[in-house]
């Protein structure tokens, strides 16, 4: 069982960090150029198609984290586990405490002020997920 948690974990926390770089990189920068008249709009939809494309990893990432405090491979130190779990809820936290704020207001009108904190605090989320990823990689080669 703790061979497919892992697993989970690494495929969640992999996909999360490789979508959190593009995300910050390339598709928040280009919200500025999505401003106007549809802004509205748009922003709608990008907030509905993004729930489809992090619901699952997201959801791999931190029940995988869990269930790995419950069922561990043998030769998976409990360190890494908790530091996985750790930057996990890092992730999560600097959502709701973040980037969902700043979603909110975006959904009433483009603010570059509002926009500039999300692109701030959507860097927390991305050196969450960059770490929890290497953390990934080193719990694999851990039981390798």
């Amino acid at each position: 069982m703790g061979a497919w948690c892992l697993a989970a974990h690494v495929v969640g926390v992999s996909f999360m960090c490789g979508l959190g770089w593009f995300v910050q990189v390339v598709h928040y920068p280009l919200f500025t150029f999505a401003t106007g008249p549809r802004w509205t709009e748009f922003h709608a939809s990008h907030s509905q198609r993004t729930g489809w494309v992090v619901g699952v990893p997201w959801a791999l990432q931190g029940f995988g984290a869990l269930a790995l405090l419950v069922w561990r491979p043998r030769d998976l130190g409990l360190g890494l586990v908790l530091v996985a779990t750790a930057l996990a809820g890092v992730t999560v936290a600097a959502t709701v405490a973040l980037a969902l704020p700043a979603h909110a207001r975006l959904a009433r009108g483009f603010d570059a002020t509002v926009h500039h904190r999300l692109l701030l605090g959507d860097r927390v989320r991305v050196a969450a997920w960059t770490a929890g990823a290497l953390v990934a990689m080193a719990m694999v080669v851990s039981v390798a």
